[in-house]
């Protein structure tokens, strides 16, 4: 069972964005690939514009160095590897090893019920 809500990227459509709800706000989420630096990078906007872009980092929170952290929603996003195999993300391995988790839930204490 996954451990983590993911939001899909699909590296086959690089590069592209799409719209996804976080805290009941739109956000647009883009996606870009740098082939000679071997990077796949990740911008969030809002109604406003641009709020920030940067690299995927793996095991790295998301928009963490953002100027306009009042604009971002209240989720922490992090490129991760449930498997432990991989040591960076890249074009080969996003969203089939490595996939971008809502790490700020955690689906495997969903089901307790210690209280």
């Amino acid at each position: 069972m996954a451990q983590y809500d993911t939001i899909p990227c699909d590296p086959n459509q690089l590069p592209y964005e799409y719209t996804i709800i976080f805290d009941e706000k739109a956000y647009t989420l883009g996606f870009q690939y740098n082939e000679y630096s071997d990077q796949i990078t990740v911008s969030i906007s809002d109604d406003d514009g641009l709020i920030a872009r940067e690299p995927l980092v793996l095991k790295q929170p998301m928009f963490q160095a953002v100027h306009y952290k009042d604009r971002l929603p209240l989720i922490e996003l992090m490129p991760i590897d449930e498997s432990g195999n991989e040591i960076e993300v890249n074009i080969d391995n996003l969203n089939l090893t490595v996939e971008i988790a809502d790490t700020s839930t955690d689906l495997t204490d969903a089901g307790d019920d210690d209280g």
